[in-house]
């Protein structure tokens, strides 16, 4: 049987970190393996039909936390965290108590190249991100939501199930620092990438706008059709967009310069229960779209998307693929929220 576009990235990205086959553990569609104590699966889905074309996925998912209690300030705490999303989602599964960094990425069949960078970025990212994470944890102390008095949150570890327990750290876990020196200078993402998108033929948007410091457009919020905004104008439910910000000016606390992503949906959810939803529904039910940032809190005190492409990763193909997302994302949200609200 032919491979999936996906499976043959999966392949490609473990050879290029370099993983050793000592700690690889390849099963039916997923591959597991271990940088140190902290699992990552690697799932690679079956092609599917998007329009005309094809295409793949590839979820990616490391180990944190177990044993944490579902509390309204853990919710809080991941809705916060997921502020500052780079390419990864912080993810709370409450039926097995779980705590994990997660994400997807879709590779387009006819096109796998862009795929494959944005799973490699990914996914050497997310694992290097959990370690610190939890390293951090341990280091410095339990944030509150992970205490209980019977005693919180444990670190999710675990072991190959041949070679036992990883001793020593992979190099990869020290991939971020190309990311921090490229951050460092100023942004990577050039203007005329994101001018490109005013001129896309039957553009998603209904309207996009560029200035120095990036890109605004806004896309309609479930099926359509959709009317800009503007002000004085009162809309339908039906006629409302989603707005999206690609920003070059704004810098990352940890990753510095880069491309900052921002979706804004028009209804006002502020629940941080709704933002794990929105992560959990897009990691199990994935559209043609890449869940590389996350739902979590909005400068504006919301549920927003977010995510952050530091400029180590700078590619034109990263814009093209980030915009027409924003896309297929708030039709697919917007046919979502609305259905909640039935």
């Amino acid at each position: 049987m032919a491979k999936s576009a996906a499976e043959s990235v999966v392949a490609a990205v473990l050879e290029g970190m370099q993983v050793d086959p000592e700690w690889l553990n390849r099963n039916e569609g997923s591959v597991d393996w271990w940088a140190q104590r902290l699992r990552q699966r690697i799932e690679y889905g079956h092609s599917m039909q998007h329009g005309v074309n094809a295409c793949s996925f590839i979820r990616a998912t490391t180990d944190c936390l177990r044993d944490v209690e579902e509390s309204n300030e853990l919710y809080e705490y991941i809705a916060r965290y997921n502020q500052n999303a780079v390419l990864s989602s912080m993810v709370y599964k409450p039926s097995a108590r779980k705590l994990c960094l997660a994400s997807t990425v879709c590779v387009a069949e006819r096109e796998p190249q862009s795929g494959y960078l944005l799973a490699m970025h990914t996914i050497a990212l997310q694992v290097a991100e959990a370690y610190i994470l939890v390293d951090g944890f341990l280091a410095q102390g339990w944030p509150n939501c992970f205490k209980t008095r019977s005693g919180g949150a444990v670190v999710d570890e675990s072991a190959h199930p041949t070679s036992g327990r990883r001793e020593t750290y992979d190099g990869i876990l020290r991939v971020r620092g190309p990311y921090l020196i490229h951050g460092m200078a100023e942004t990577a993402f050039q203007l005329p990438w994101l001018e490109a998108m005013k001129a896309l033929p039957q553009s998603p948007s209904v309207r996009t706008t560029t200035a120095d410091n990036g890109l605004t457009a806004e896309f309609p919020y479930g099926p359509g059709p959709a009317v800009p905004a503007q002000p004085g104008l009162l809309r339908s439910r039906q006629m409302q967009t989603t707005l999206l910000r690609m920003w070059t000016s704004v810098r990352h606390p940890k990753f510095g310069s880069g491309c900052f992503v921002a979706l804004d949906i028009p209804d006002l959810l502020k629940d941080p229960r709704v933002a794990n939803l929105l992560n959990l529904w897009e990691l199990e039910f994935p559209d043609a779209m890449s869940l590389v940032g996350s739902w979590g809190w909005s400068e504006r005190g919301c549920v927003g998307y977010r995510s952050f492409l530091p400029s180590f990763m700078a590619q034109e193909c990263f814009v093209l693929t980030t915009f027409c997302e924003a896309s297929r994302r708030s039709r697919a949200i917007g046919d979502l929220v609305r259905s909640w609200a039935r």
